[in-house]
């Protein structure tokens, strides 16, 4: 995933304060490192335009790409989720996703096992949280058309379709809801240290349930201080301290 010249120019107007500290000029920067196997030198040049607030799926690519080439699995993932967000079907993005899962030990379990499971959680996966909303949106619009028409035009066909259309805005917008409350109150999280010790409560006082490496991805429940509640599973949850982890 290459960087057109046009988002060039939008990362040096994107934000207010970015304009002064020229984030198109140190993404270039991190962009010739990485092209020298710099890669920690263009990590640092790619964190610094996105501590200027600078969000995109090609600036999150190469920033997962260098972590990846550093050995960094676990920041390598987290870039490369939050690219993912932006661009779900890039083909390169998640090929080296892939790449990256491939090397960290833990992985969040799959959400059912039944076949339309699957496939529905695979096509969740394929769209933005966005592009999810338009669906809902655009469903819901247009189930609510076809049902106004029909009071005028009353034709039993029409009807069916509208309330065939009405019960897909439903499950679109169902969808839609917990995604956006799961990535809210649940963020997916993962694991930096190379062992991170979870623990049956927040302090070290409690004994150790079980161990995480880079790279294990979870769910952030909740957080007190400097500890955090996770969930790999529905029986592997604990507590970590939470400066081992990055929210996606």
């Amino acid at each position: 995933m290459k960087l057109p010249f046009a988002i060039t120019v939008a990362l040096a107007l994107a934000h207010p304060s970015a304009r002064s500290a020229e984030p198109g000029e140190l993404f270039a920067k991190g962009v010739a490192a990485y092209g020298e196997k710099r890669y920690e030198d263009a990590a640092k040049s790619f964190e610094d335009v996105r501590g200027l607030g600078v969000e995109s799926a090609e600036l999150d690519y190469d920033l997962g790409s260098a972590y990846y080439r550093l050995g960094d699995v676990g920041r390598a993932i987290v870039a490369f989720r939050r690219a993912e967000k932006f661009a779900p079907r890039d083909p390169d993005l998640r090929e080296n996703l892939a790449m990256a899962l491939d090397r960290a030990t833990e992985r969040l379990p799959e959400s059912g096992d039944l076949p339309w499971q699957k496939a529905f959680t695979a096509w969740r996966r394929s769209l933005s949280l966005g592009e999810e909303k338009a669906l809902f949106v655009a469903a819901w619009t247009l189930a609510a058309a076809i049902l106004l028409a029909s009071l005028f035009v009353w034709r039993t066909p029409l009807r069916r379709v509208g309330l065939l259309v009405g019960v897909m805005a439903v499950v679109l917008g169902v969808s839609y809801l917990t995604r956006l409350h799961d990535e809210k109150t649940r963020p997916i999280a993962v694991v930096l240290d190379p062992k991170v010790e979870v623990r049956t409560g927040p302090g070290e006082d409690y004994s150790v349930h079980f161990l995480l490496h880079a790279g294990a991805e979870l769910r952030v429940e909740e957080t007190q201080g400097e500890w955090s509640k996770v969930s790999v599973s529905a029986d592997r949850k604990g507590w970590l301290r939470a400066s081992t982890i990055e929210k996606v």
